[in-house]
């Protein structure tokens, strides 16, 4: 997902790398619903990716690559990659969620649909 100030640009991407499909969606909360209902349409979704370049940059260094040493540029890589997919995509807690952390977003978002369509 590409983010910007005031649209998100997502693309779902199969296994082999093959884009099967592209949508935008505004930054709004409507939006955000849209954007997740729009990816379970896709059926099971094993991955999201969000691209923020400059605001995850400065958030990796000062809250994990500046407080951590590491021996060589593997274990840098590493150790990177999983604080981000643990910590930085799953648990902090994020300003466009609400102040909270994108799966506990994620839940609150999905019940908020799952009671609008019963």
């Amino acid at each position: 997902m590409d983010t910007h100030k005031d649209l998100h640009i997502a693309a779902v991407i199969d296994t082999s790398g093959q884009v099967l499909d592209t949508g935008s969606f505004s930054t709004t909360r409507a939006g955000y619903r849209a954007l997740l209902k729009w990816l379970r349409s896709h059926g099971d979704v094993r991955l999201v990716v969000v691209e923020a370049p400059a605001a995850m940059a400065k958030a990796i260094k000062v809250e994990y690559v500046h407080r951590h040493h590491f021996r060589t540029r593997t274990e840098a890589r590493l150790k990177i990659a999983n604080w981000i997919t643990d910590f930085y995509n799953r648990r902090r807690c994020h300003s466009v969620c609400d102040g909270r952390s994108p799966i506990d977003y994620e839940r609150s978002e999905t019940r908020a649909l799952e009671a609008q369509d019963a």
